[in-house]
Formats: C-alpha cells, structure tokens, sequence
C-alpha cells in the first residue's frame, strides 16, 4: 500500500498553510496565532484519521476476480493477444491498473493494462506479446492496484494466476500456404523447381505410343508383338524417406540479426518437411550435441508435422561440441533403410578431424547432403574498406578463416558430398530448391 497523489497533495496544501504561522512566530513571536495553530493541528489530525480509516477499508476490501485467457499455443516471434478478464461486486467505478509477469524470454506492450469497474459490469482487457524463445513457458501471477474508497491510498495486490503455453518456430506461413498452390507459394518464398531431366526410376504401366513420347521410351518387344508402337512409362519414386541431422551445438549459438543460426536451421527443416511431407515422402529427426537426444522416426502424414513441431519446440542450442562420428554411428544403427540424410550445421575448420569420415561413412549407406551457414558478418567485413591497423587486423582474420573453411568444404565436394553453403535467411529456400531438383531428377 502506499499513499496516492490526492493524500500527497492534500498534505502538500497543509504544509504550505504552516508556511505563514512559521513566518509570523519567526517575527512576532507566538502571540495571536495560537488560534491558527489549533486549527492547522486539528485539521493535521481529522486527516492523519480520514487517512488510516480510509487505509483501512482499502485492507479489508476484497480482491476482483481474474482469469487469464492465454494461447495454447503461440508463435516465435510473433505478436499475440492475451485477454484478461475481471469479476467484481463492487458498489462504486474503481479505476483499476493490471500487470502481468511475464516469464523470461518474453516481450510484450507496455504495461500495466488500466481499465475502469463499472457497478454490476465484469469488465475486459487485453494485451500483446511476442515471444522471442521456443520453449514451455509458464505464467505464475498478475498483479491488480486498488484505490482506496476515498482515493487516499493505492494497494497492490499479488493474485496467483497459474497459467501455461508452449511457443513453436513460427509456421503460420507454412499453414497458410494451404491456401494456395504449392508451386506459387514456393516460388514467393524464391525456390525455383528445375526443369525435368529424364524420366522417373520406377515401373508404371505398358500404353500405346502418344504424341511427344520419345523413341527411347519404346518397347521393341511389346511392339513386336501389338504390331503397334508400345511404349514403357515410369514415374518418379514418392516412398523416399528424409532424416534431418541437426547440429544444436556450440557452432549453432552464431547470431545474425534476432535469430541464431539454430533457429534458421530450424525454420529450414520444417519448411522441407512441409515440403516433402506434401510430396507423399516421409520425415524423420535427429539431434546431436542437444542437452537431451531427440530421434524422431521417419513417417508421413500431416501428424508427423505436428510431432516433427511438439519434437524440435523446446529445443536451444549448447554449448557442447559436436561429435560427427558418434552421431553417424548411432544414425547407422536407427536408419536402415536409404534416406537423405540431411546434415544441418555451420561447420568450422576445426570440424576437419573427423567431419569428413563421418559424412563418407554415412554416404555408404545414404544419400547425404550438407547444409552450411554462412555468418553474414564475415560477408561484410571481407567486403569492407581496410583504413585503420584494427580494420587491417579484422580483415585478415576474416580471410584465413574463410580460407580455412573453404578448405573444408572443398575437402567435402571432392569426396562427392553435396555441400550447400548458404547464409541463414536463405538456406530454406535452397534446401527445398535442392530436394525439388532432386526429386524430378529421380536420384533419390
């Protein structure tokens, strides 16, 4: 509890009004204002009495109601209403000021939320809040302040107000994408599907020849036999599988702009999950260097998106260092069946011990593509103008680690380990670009 403004003013007021009796005492003596100083002590008295009484009354008076409707769900990094709602039977309009205690890793408008009782009237606010972490969050209570019935006093109130969400990588543009072709929707976001080179791998039918079928599809035999051009049709293989690999070590805590490079890498695999879970293939997950082992099985359907999310929403970079040739091994005993193997890190030169040997273990079994991030800032500062020692120093650096990672990569592509080095906002767009190309290729 503590005193409003209308108490700090009207003791404000009787201090000024002890300003004269002072001066004339100073000069006069106390003769003659004797009256004046009864008057100015009663009046000090009546208010330090209306004052405790009113504080009182403010004590006993109970509490409104509260609930808080709160999302189950909510999406990182995007703005989301919380509505509260108060329940009172009080008699007289209170003005009342509402806060909520965010957890960690939370943002939201400016608060406290005010609002005014109205008799016999429940009453409603709201307001907005982004999250800027995945994860399981928990709200524990709001608190309320109350004017005294004269205004004197302001009292705080703690109500506990339990309440729980879980904030997911943002997927509303993948859901609202359902909206719209498939082909438009990935061509918004820049991936472009490449010509179709040859014909699927798998067996479809026998058919009579058509108009812009090729001699090389013809059945000599079947042709032979009909008296009449036969041709063989194909199409592309759909049961392929895809087990993402991805990185939540110490390489992945880089950041660029609001997000690290986790959370991009993160983005990236949901997309190509839409993607080829859309395209009949199925989907799986694994962690390596992650505080505890997610494995998520292959499997298609719209379900496994939602346990591909429930899997990956509480997921934070480490800083633990990875360990490519264990995760391989354990990858090797799950995975039996051929997939694309999809390996998601932002690889340093000190990944060149055994980076390498992993990933050509793996390919003996798998198809195997790697996916870089590329930290923009080394973009920009082998780019910058070099006009002081610091700026010489800074730049030379750069280079030898960009020399020392290119080394790597290369290491990677003469192995004949696809490699794809791409700054974080863009590697969605060029992982589903790859798959798509892939796909109509038929060499998955």
């Amino acid at each position: 509890m503590k005193p409003a403004r209308r108490l700090l003013a009207l003791f404000g007021i009787l201090l000024l009004a002890a300003l004269p009796l002072g001066i004339h005492s100073a000069l006069y003596g106390s003769e003659g204002a004797s009256n004046f100083a009864s008057l100015w002590w009663g009046t000090l008295l009546a208010m330090l009495l209306l004052a405790a009484l009113d504080a009182a009354w403010l004590y006993w008076r109970p509490s409104p109601r509260l609930e808080r409707h709160l999302p189950g769900h909510l999406p990182q990094g995007r703005w989301s209403e919380v509505r509260l709602s108060l329940e009172h039977d009080y008699r007289l309009a209170l003005p009342v000021e509402i806060f909520d205690h965010l957890p960690a890793g939370m943002d939201g408008e400016p608060l406290p939320v005010r609002l005014k009782l109205r008799p016999g009237e429940d009453a409603e606010c709201g307001y907005r809040l982004c999250p800027l972490e995945r994860g399981h969050f928990r709200f524990w209570r709001c608190e309320i302040t109350l004017p005294s019935p004269l205004g004197l006093w302001q009292g705080r109130r703690r109500l506990e107000l339990p309440g729980e969400t879980r904030v997911y990588p943002d997927f509303t543009r993948l859901y609202q994408a359902r909206l719209m072709a498939l082909d438009t929707w990935l061509g918004r976001l820049g991936v472009h599907q490449l010509p179709r080179r040859g014909l699927g791998q798998s067996f479809h039918q026998l058919r009579e020849f058509r108009d812009g079928d090729t001699l090389r599809q013809i059945d000599w035999k079947a042709t032979a036999r009909k008296h009449t051009p036969i041709v063989r049709e194909y199409r592309d293989e759909r049961d392929q599988q895809i087990l993402f690999l991805l990185d939540c070590g110490r390489h992945m805590r880089s950041r660029d702009g609001e997000l690290a490079h986790f959370d991009h890498a993160l983005d990236a695999c949901l997309l190509l999950a839409y993607v080829a879970l859309r395209q009949g293939d199925a989907v799986g997950l694994a962690t390596l260097a992650s505080e505890q082992e997610r494995y998520l099985a292959p499997a298609k359907g719209d379900v496994q998106l939602h346990a591909l999310l429930n899997a990956v929403h509480d997921l934070q970079p480490t800083r633990r260092p990875a360990d490519f040739a264990a995760a391989a091994n354990l990858l090797l005993q799950r995975q039996r069946r051929r997939a694309l193997v999809v390996i998601l890190s932002n690889l340093r030169d000190e990944d060149d011990g055994e980076l390498p040997a992993a990933v050509r273990r793996l390919a003996r079994h798998h198809r195997v593509l790697v996916a870089s991030l590329r930290e923009e800032v080394l973009d920009r500062l082998s780019h910058a103008p070099v006009e002081s020692h610091a700026d010489a120093l800074a730049y030379c650096g750069t280079i030898d680690y960009l020399n020392a990672r290119d080394g790597l990569h290369r290491r990677l592509t003469t192995a004949g380990i696809p490699l794809l080095d791409a700054r974080p906002a863009e590697l969605g767009p060029e992982l589903v670009g790859r798959y798509l190309a892939w796909k109509r290729a038929g060499v998955l």
